[in-house]
């Protein structure tokens, strides 16, 4: 019987090995479950209970900011800050997201600005409450 005497690992294949070791490592980054950041909530905002979730943030593997949970009882003038987010968290220009706000029973579109410095900011909402959830953007971009 022979022995088997294994030849030498080309360096063109232990280089693909690494590569798709570090990529198989990023896309379980990404697909984890996110850990939500929980900002601090300015001009009288707050989270709105009722089993919905608190405000959050958190960046995922491929640079996008997600926000989530639903605020209520602040400040809606123009321009008005709900919270800010850290400098790895912002986009490079002003993003207007669209979203949904209630004032006194009625469902009304709103709009809030996630700012290059960071500030996410009202464009326009009811204070009754202002749903987060589902908005997200890139990062730098």
């Amino acid at each position: 019987m022979r022995e088997y005497v294994p030849s030498p690992v080309p360096q063109e294949l232990k280089e693909l090995v690494a590569f798709l070791d570090s990529e198989l490592q990023r896309i379980a980054m990404t697909l984890s479950q996110p850990k939500h950041i929980v900002p601090t909530l300015q001009n009288s905002w707050t989270n709105f209970g009722f089993g919905t979730a608190p405000a959050g943030f958190y960046k995922d593997g491929l640079g996008r900011v997600h926000l989530r949970g639903m605020i209520a009882g602040g400040t809606t003038a123009f321009g008005t800050v709900l919270f800010r987010l850290p400098a790895d968290c912002r986009p490079a220009q002003n993003v207007y997201l669209a979203t949904l706000s209630n004032n006194a029973g009625a469902l009304q579109s709103a709009a809030v600005i996630v700012e290059a410095d960071g500030d996410v900011t009202i464009a326009n909402a009811a204070n009754t409450y202002l749903t987060l959830s589902g908005l997200s953007f890139a990062v730098g971009t």
